[in-house]
């Protein structure tokens, strides 16, 4: 609900993203400020390649979904669609306090 007044949804897809970004993966990886001030107009998204923009446009620049990680996978690393599946899979399996890395999920 704290997020209702930052987010300012005006379609079902800014419900999608509400929902998302308020789990402990995107909050403790740092994602939600970035996407917030992008939202706000405060900040241009950025993408590391051109490649990724078509990807990650919708989120403007941030990974949020496993969905995206399939797509960047076999967009920009030529992954098969099943490369891409266990990839995610992989991803999912992460230790959290081993590698440091937040997988947005």
């Amino acid at each position: 609900m704290a997020m209702l007044p930052r987010l300012r949804p005006r379609s079902f897809y800014d419900f999608v993203v509400e929902v998302s970004i308020v789990r402990p993966c995107p909050i403790t990886g740092g994602m939600v400020h970035p996407y917030l001030r992008c939202k706000n107009g405060e900040e241009n998204a950025t993408y590391l390649h051109p490649s990724l923009e078509p990807v990650l446009k919708k989120m403007l620049g941030i990974l949020f979904f496993q969905e995206q990680v399939i797509r960047l996978a076999m967009g920009a690393a030529d992954y098969t669609p099943d490369e891409a599946d266990q990839l995610r899979r992989d991803m999912a399996d992460w230790n959290v306090t081993e590698c440091g890395l937040y997988p947005a999920w």
